[in-house]
């Protein structure tokens, strides 16, 4: 590959002499180390206080290279990667216990820059061109540009929010089980918090700009909402079952027509078009920890994070949506999400 790449660089070089004065121009972005088309990537938290964290890469023939970030520049990622966000020009990644984000070129995966001192930065979304960063202890949001990723400031909350998403121009957050909006562009918070008499675990929310939460009612009865963003409006509520689980933030999916949650080995799934009736999918028997999962958003598959025992390397199972296993594969340590 790397012979290859040599011949490459010598024949442009070879083209561009003649023409040195009109139309050779430097380019001060970094190629990449190999070809990355294709595939998709894989948030590898690593251990707690362990610095090893990875974002991994799967390619078009299922094969997986760790270590991508440390391969394209040269020095570790971290400790726990959280959460991974794409913008038109870059890949933004919160690396949760280092108390950073980094910021990667999209095309070559080098950094361009990363911004530190952030608390726990855990989640991201965006909003009004800017994006925005739910923090896991502190009762703050921090945001930046977008399109210029160069500093930070911060919106005080009440209290640490559980759960981030956005709608247009609006971030919605779950604070102290209510759900809090907050508009972009004033930097205010634009709605009364909103209970819808339950106190809610989480929000989500999908491409169509429509809300989706789970919230507790007596006796731990677990319902899934429906919420108009723009008036923030109830328009459906479901029953699902008696839950007494701890529901982890980022077990949950809003993507190809169903709005979907992981809890005890099983993912739940409503269809958003019609918010009636519970699919439930077992996860693969053979994986020993489900972490979380992803879903493809075209063709709706899972892919399915196993930590295992939070030590040695994680893997993904791959299956339709109904749970058959269509392929796995070994990845990084506690892998907690798939980007595609």
């Amino acid at each position: 590959m790397k012979n290859i790449q040599k011949i490459k660089v010598a024949l442009v070089l070879a083209l561009c002499l003649p023409l040195v004065l009109t139309s050779c121009k430097k380019d001060d972005t970094p190629a990449a180390t190999g070809s990355r088309d294709g595939g998709f990537l894989v948030v590898n938290e690593g251990g707690f206080g362990k610095g090893n964290a990875t974002l991994g890469y799967v390619n078009t023939n299922n094969e997986y290279e760790d270590a991508v970030f440390e391969t394209e520049n040269d020095r570790k990622l971290g400790d726990i990667f959280q959460s991974f966000l794409e913008s038109d020009e870059y890949y933004f990644m919160s690396v949760n216990n280092s108390a950073k984000i980094e910021i990667l070129n999209k095309s070559t995966l080098k950094s361009t820059g990363t911004l530190e001192n952030l608390g726990s930065p855990r989640y991201m979304v965006e909003a009004g061109g800017k994006v925005w960063v739910q923090d896991l202890f502190a009762a703050k949001l921090t945001y930046f540009d977008i399109a210029s990723p160069t500093s930070t400031s911060t919106l005080t909350l009440n209290a640490a929010a559980s759960s981030i998403t956005s709608t247009g121009a609006f971030v919605h957050l779950v604070v102290n089980g209510k759900l809090v909006s907050v508009d972009s562009k004033a930097i205010q918070q634009s709605s009364d918090s909103m209970d819808y008499g339950l106190k809610l675990v989480m929000a989500t929310s999908n491409s169509n700009n429509e809300i989706y939460a789970l919230g507790k009612g007596g006796s731990d009865s677990l319902f899934g909402l429906k919420i108009n963003s723009t008036n923030m409006e109830l328009v459906s509520k479901v029953f699902i079952e008696v839950n007494t689980s701890w529901l982890s933030a980022f077990n949950y999916s809003a993507v190809n027509g169903a709005f979907s949650f992981y809890d005890k080995n099983t993912i739940y799934s409503i269809s958003t078009e019609t918010f009636d009736k519970i699919d439930k999918i077992a996860t693969p028997l053979e994986a020993t920890y489900v972490y979380s999962y992803s879903v493809h958003p075209i063709t709706g598959d899972f892919y399915i994070t196993d930590a295992k025992d939070f030590v040695q390397s994680g893997e993904v199972f791959h299956t339709s949506n109904t749970g058959e296993v269509l392929n796995k594969i070994q990845v990084g340590i506690n892998p907690n999400a798939c980007h595609f």
